[in-house]
């Protein structure tokens, strides 16, 4: 008998966290015929829909097979390497849950300035290294909430990004920070942790929010006069 492979689901949130793809669409452009670039769009979830909204989407994987979305087309790339796409000609691009498996992350973050016209978007979603809970794990085991020996070997999570490393980065970029905020709290208890969910803005904090949602806008070229020491 032939084995039956199991349904090609698009869940949105299997891989990128409870309610973040609900929380970046809500701080992206209306669509208006927008083309947007999903780097490290996994399934193609987001990608998805982005189509069924409005938006001319191209999606950039890294792993063949990976990508199962349809609507769309895509490119098999290596993040750490570039963003296959020409120089200010991308409306938007999503990076959601890839840039912590990046080797060299904060170069996704120039490669997706370079693909953008002037006042283009970007939005980066990353485990918000600086919640309390991920707080306490650096002071007891030297890693942050995420980003364990165990967590290395399960899914890849190699490097922590915090807020300020972002805002750095994207300003020699020619990125300008517009929005921050997060796809649900969660309290710092690990017997709850995983099963308590915080939906309200009130907890959508950097103390207590699970993934950190930035949102770049392009307002000049990158710095090039940069001093480092």
């Amino acid at each position: 008998m032939e084995r039956q492979l199991p349904p090609k689901i698009l869940d949105p949130d299997a891989s990128a966290g409870v309610d973040t793809h609900l929380r970046v669409a809500q701080l992206i452009d209306p669509p208006g015929d927008h083309y947007v670039i999903d780097a490290g769009a996994g399934h193609g979830s987001f990608t998805d829909r982005l189509v069924i909204g409005g938006y001319r989407a191209v999606a950039a994987e890294f792993k063949l097979g990976n990508f199962w979305c349809d609507r769309a087309p895509h490119v098999i790339c290596d993040l750490d390497v570039c963003l296959p796409f020409a120089s200010g000609t991308a409306d938007g691009v999503v990076a959601i849950e890839i840039i912590e498996h990046m080797e060299r992350p904060l170069l996704l973050v120039r490669e997706a300035a370079r693909c953008l016209r002037n006042q283009g978007w970007l939005v980066v979603t990353t485990p918000n290294i600086l919640h309390v809970a991920s707080r306490l794990s650096y002071l007891a085991r030297g890693y942050p909430k995420g980003f364990s020996e165990n967590d290395y070997r399960s899914n890849g999570h190699i490097s922590p990004v915090s807020l300020t490393e972002l805002r750095r980065i994207g300003e020699r970029a020619g990125l300008a920070i517009e929005a921050v905020t997060y796809n649900v709290g969660r309290l710092p208890v690990p017997k709850i942790y995983g099963r308590v969910l915080l939906r309200s803005s009130r907890f959508r904090t950097g103390a207590l929010g699970e993934s950190l949602i930035v949102l770049f806008r392009k307002i000049g070229d990158p710095i090039t006069n940069v001093y480092r020491g």
